[in-house]
């Protein structure tokens, strides 16, 4: 015990100081309320989104060869020796997205057209502050008999689902996005949830279908 009150001792100052902005960022919207141990995470995000990602090009030594446009290819490089789908980019139509970096994809596997992917994956001013994630806008089902809407998009007798992969990273310039490790993890993790969302028919025919 001894030895872990030195540590907290010692440590105390650095975690004060680096929680310092996080507490006056919270006082600019909330005022004299108290800093709780559930707003670290929120501003946290928040600080690093406003300070930090403004100003970093690269980040460690992998980053220059991790672009975006590298990082999506080599997922469905990968997709397609594991599972036999791949993506292909599609352009959008007039009204068909909310804003003009969105990137539509388009899931195919042998046979065809298996689903469809919008890309949401840089930081702008006034776009929602959320941890990265995927939205399912339609899902894959079965569709019953008499129903016939030349809107829903179909195979098989099934619906073909339509979801949302939104991120914040570093939005290209002058260079490429180029993301560091830890965003290259969340990009494959989320891509795993949306490949979920896109194959569920196809469950029978993938491989070790949950190691996505």
């Amino acid at each position: 015990m001894n030895f872990l009150h030195s540590l907290s001792r010692a440590n105390r100052p650095l975690a004060e100081a680096n929680l310092r902005p996080l507490k006056e960022d919270k006082a600019r919207f909330e005022g004299d309320a108290p800093f709780q141990i559930w707003d670290r995470g929120f501003y946290q995000n928040k600080y690093d989104r406003e300070h930090q990602l403004k100003h970093r090009l690269h980040s460690g030594p992998l980053a220059p060869y991790l672009s975006v446009g590298t990082v999506i290819q080599g997922l469905s490089r990968l997709f397609t020796r594991l599972y036999g789908i791949k993506f292909v980019p599609k352009e959008t139509q007039h009204g068909e997205v909310w804003h003009e970096d969105i990137r539509r994809i388009d899931v195919f596997d042998e046979k065809g057209l298996i689903g469809v992917m919008y890309c949401d994956l840089f930081a702008r001013p006034g776009k929602e502050l959320s941890p990265p994630a995927h939205y399912t806008i339609r899902c894959s089902r079965k569709l019953d008999v008499d129903e016939d809407d030349d809107a829903i998009i179909t195979r098989d007798g099934y619906q073909l689902p339509m979801i949302v992969l939104v991120c914040d990273f570093l939005r290209p310039g002058f260079r490429p996005s180029c993301l560091s490790f830890p965003e290259v993890e969340t990009l494959f993790h989320e891509m795993g949830h949306a490949m979920h969302c896109t194959t569920p028919y196809r469950k029978p025919s993938l491989p070790n279908y949950h190691g996505y």
